[in-house]
């Protein structure tokens, strides 16, 4: 009986490493593009309101550019158990201040979350220093395939 349930739990493990392989190799070269209303942080950088396109150079590295500036950032690939409906950006929002904090793929069950910075826990500790509390705000990513929708 052990030998049939140390085969079926590697079979079980090896099919889930596939998965998570196939879903990262997805995801690596993976471009979005998003509309930001309002200026932002992401990776120790800041961007001032405007499209920009988030590139998914690999799985834990995002490269966020428009026209004009560009900029990186560390990443960590998080799942769900039910697919996106949508695609979208999630900012935090810490008083006047936004940071990108997960970008969520649409049609998969995949998200992308920014790593947190220095100026992000700083934001976030005066905050709470203030008794306030931070807030999220979700923007639709574009479909890129639409060309109407930018």
């Amino acid at each position: 009986m052990k030998p049939y349930i140390r085969t079926v739990v590697f079979a079980a493990t090896f099919v889930a490493a596939s998965l998570t392989q196939t879903l990262h190799a997805q995801a690596a070269g993976t471009k979005l593009e998003v509309k930001v209303p309002f200026a932002f942080n992401c990776g120790g950088q800041h961007f001032g309101p405007g499209t920009y396109t988030l590139d998914m150079r690999r799985i834990d590295v995002l490269l966020v550019t428009n026209g004009s500036s560009s900029g990186l950032a560390i990443t960590e690939t998080g799942y769900s158990l039910v697919p996106a409906k949508t695609g979208r950006a999630v900012f935090k929002k810490y008083g006047d201040h936004y940071f990108l904090d997960e970008i969520w793929m649409p049609g998969t069950t995949m998200h992308i979350s920014v790593n947190e910075r220095k100026w992000e826990k700083q934001a976030a500790m005066q905050l709470a220093a203030d008794g306030r509390q931070s807030a999220q705000v979700e923007l639709a990513l574009l479909d890129v395939s639409n060309p109407t929708n930018r």
